[in-house]
């Protein structure tokens, strides 16, 4: 009688066998050369390459006359009445929710910073 890996692994665990089998399959089977030929040799790059910027990694500066405006806005906003200025600061929310849903970076930075001086 002849004992093979299969007639071990069968007398062994015979509910088992078939998944064993397919589990050690790839371990039995001779190796391959495919997965290494996809493989392309690493060229690192060079020192004359720029890196590439995105314009939407940069976020937009605000200008010194918006900043003097939002100094100005927030100066005004301490003389009016509580009720008056949460309505001002619902109508920049308001605004600010619409410039991020037009991606309109410019007015994102300048909402939210208005909203953090009247804060």
């Amino acid at each position: 009688m002849q004992v093979t890996l299969y007639t071990i692994i069968t007398g062994m665990f015979p509910h088992y066998a078939f998944a064993v089998l397919i589990a050690l399959s790839p371990l039995l089977s001779p190796p391959s050369l495919s997965i290494g030929a996809e493989l392309l040799p690493y060229t690192p790059p060079s020192a004359q390459q720029r890196p590439t910027v995105r314009p939407h990694d940069k976020q937009p500066a605000l200008t010194p006359e918006q900043q003097k405006s939002i100094r100005d806005l927030s100066k005004k906003a301490k003389t009016l009445s509580k009720q008056d200025k949460k309505r001002l600061m619902d109508i920049i929310r308001s605004n600010l929710d619409s410039a991020r849903k037009g991606k309109n970076w410019a007015q994102v930075e300048y909402y939210s910073e208005a909203l953090d001086q009247l804060d």
